[in-house]
């Protein structure tokens, strides 16, 4: 602790002007703990883009609750070390808002003492084909004559519109607060590469919790650092097969435009976020009520 960093007391927690440190007292011994900042990645070997809602602050200063709600990506492939790292986290609840298709092609692992959920945002859609990297690696040449020419923003433009107004996505989105309202904690939910429709959940999530749009922002990018540095090798192996690796970034990352879109369409087809949550999902004051009231501190 830094001479400058003296400690002040909040409600039985010391907490410094440093960048993550509390001190709590208990029975008369200090423990220091590190808190870490809100979206520090969760670094696990086999599974990608896994991190917890908490810290983040909402409404009336009141910050959201650790612990409970986490994203990712798929979780076929996770090895058991990774698998029992979850039921350390005691996850009681997974979401999988995959298709069909890609449910059956990967399926999740069981995780030991947790229930599975499925809620197809892009049932039927155009646009539910996953943008499975081992495919776009077999294909390097029409793959980047598919998706070059900013063919591969207006694509994502496309799905960031659909999962706003598809009716499987707002029944999916629906049932995801469904879900979360009569699930035991903690819920983890997660689509393909975590970052689409799995990143609009966390937004209206967040949304809902009163957290600023600047934050929800912010914490939708953090997918970039946490996601796009495990695709570093394939991103070579496309691009010394002929491929330019320029035209995968904009469909495996994440782009404030895209998030944006989706806000807008919020806007357009509904009139507003508090009308889309309300008739759209079925989110009426109380309930949100009743959701801040159980995930912000």
């Amino acid at each position: 602790m830094s001479p400058n960093s003296a400690p002040r007391r909040t409600s039985g927690v010391w907490t410094t002007n440093g960048p993550a440190i509390s001190i709590h007292i208990w029975g008369g011994d200090n423990f220091v703990m590190e808190q870490p900042a809100p979206g520090a990645p969760i670094d696990l070997p086999t599974l990608a883009n896994l991190r917890d809602l908490g810290g983040w602050t909402g409404a009336d200063g009141a910050p959201v609750i650790s612990g409970a709600l986490y994203r990712s990506t798929k979780l076929a492939g996770i090895d058991e070390a990774d698998t029992d790292q979850l039921v350390d986290r005691k996850v009681q609840t997974v979401i999988d808002l995959r298709t069909k298709v890609e449910r059956d092609a990967e399926p999740d692992p069981e995780v030991p003492g947790a229930a599975n959920v499925f809620l197809d945002v892009l049932q039927g859609s155009a646009m539910a084909a996953s943008a499975d990297l081992r495919d776009l690696l077999k294909h390097p040449r029409e793959v980047t004559s598919a998706l070059g020419d900013g063919k591969a923003v207006e694509f994502m433009s496309v799905a960031y519109r659909e999962i706003v107004v598809l009716p499987s996505a707002l029944k999916a989105y629906r049932g995801f607060f469904d879900v979360i309202d009569q699930a035991s904690e903690p819920v983890l939910f997660h689509c393909t590469t975590g970052k689409d429709r799995t990143g609009w959940g966390a937004a209206l999530i967040f949304t809902v919790l009163g957290v600023s749009r600047d934050q929800i922002v912010h914490e939708y990018l953090l997918t970039n650092d946490q996601l796009l540095p495990r695709f570093k090798k394939s991103f070579e192996a496309f691009e010394l097969a002929g491929g330019d690796p320029a035209v995968l970034r904009p469909v495996l990352g994440v782009d404030r435009a895209y998030l944006q879109n989706s806000f807008d369409t919020v806007d357009k087809e509904f009139g507003s976020m508090d009308r889309y949550l309300h008739e759209g999902l079925g989110m009426t004051a109380e309930r949100q009520q009743r959701f801040r009231e159980r995930f912000l501190a």
